[in-house]
């Protein structure tokens, strides 16, 4: 299984262990019952451009020794000293832009990064390759105290269709830094969790039900809202007629 966490700040930092470790769980069981042996089974590429700042520190899981360090390096290390020994790390520091987004291996993408215009940039570049790659995209995002979590995986609907401001993005790739959408809309490490938490939902659908139900039950896309404990699951493709 192949693995990728874009954005390793906010939400990345929440997400990333609990899921190489759910992941691995997966593989490790599926290898056993398959009689596989231990060969290299999960393979994680942690991706992102920015660096850890002092400003940082109140809702990311970093401490002082990130400050300074790129954020995918700082966080594909942490991971590194719990991963299994079929789990390996690869550490990408780049921004996603139009020059790399088919660089994105193929697999499961856990789509966490601040702006819509690199949503925009995977989703154009799934849709593009869908017949070839089988990218499944988990996407989460969040505001200060509410937020939400889609999958990208069917050909049948576009993304674009239900969410207008990733189709027409009003923002820029590869966007601002974090400090500076916090500084626009403040984010709490609460939401941030939560998204975290949602995403790994839909990660455990699409698993144990191969994709299937995440397209055709109640449950396309998740929204929340910490301030009244509101978790609600959306059809969005029904919604809008399908």
């Amino acid at each position: 299984m192949e693995i990728s966490i874009i954005g390793c700040g906010g939400v990345g930092t929440h997400l990333a262990l609990p899921l190489m470790k759910y992941a691995e769980n997966y593989e490790n069981n599926l290898a056993r019952v398959n009689g596989w042996g231990d060969g290299e089974n999960l393979v994680i590429h942690f991706i992102d451009g920015d660096i850890f700042e002092e400003k940082n520190l109140n809702r990311q899981l970093v401490n002082e020794s990130g400050i300074g360090i790129n954020k995918a390096r700082w966080l594909g290390g942490f991971c590194n000293l719990f991963a299994g020994k079929n789990t390996r790390i690869n550490i990408i520091e780049e921004y996603v832009t139009e020059e790399n987004v088919d660089k994105i291996p193929y697999g499961f993408v856990f789509n966490c990064v601040d702006n819509n215009a690199t949503r925009h940039l995977i989703e154009k570049y799934r849709q593009d390759m869908i017949y070839s790659n089988g990218m499944c995209i988990i996407n989460g995002g969040n505001e200060t105290f509410d937020g939400n979590v889609y999958v990208s995986n069917s050909s049948n609907k576009s993304i674009f269709d239900i969410h207008k401001e990733i189709a027409e993005p009003k923002d820029n790739n590869p966007g601002i830094s974090c400090d500076e959408a916090v500084k626009e809309t403040p984010q709490i490490s609460v939401a941030n969790n939560m998204v975290a938490a949602l995403m790994l939902v839909q990660f455990y659908k699409a698993l144990e039900t191969d994709g299937r139900e995440i397209i055709h039950e109640d449950k396309s896309e998740l929204y929340f809202d910490i301030r009244n404990g509101e978790v609600a699951g959306y059809d969005r493709r029904k919604v809008i007629g399908d």
